[in-house]
């Protein structure tokens, strides 16, 4: 699933959750790049560009199961264009 994080989101609160989900929670940008927020080095690498215009062109992905059972109170879906 393609999500983006809501605004005024704990991002502890949210990297905890990250850590229980059984798939891969990946940040992935619009060149390419991506970083598995279940690991604790790019977890250090996304809070840094998380306050920057890096993420207009980024995004959250993430298994459905992952979503609904402990991510959806911190990410909301991009609609499919």
């Amino acid at each position: 699933m393609k999500t983006k994080l809501k605004k005024g989101v704990s991002m502890n609160a949210f990297l905890n959750e990250a850590e229980k989900c059984r798939e891969e929670v990946v940040f992935k940008t619009s060149e390419g790049d991506m970083l598995n927020l279940k690991s604790t080095l790019t977890k250090f690498v996304f809070i840094t560009v998380i306050g920057t215009d890096f993420l207009e062109n980024a995004w959250i992905e993430c298994a459905k199961a992952d979503y609904e059972k402990h991510l959806e109170p911190y990410l909301e879906l991009i609609p499919k264009v």
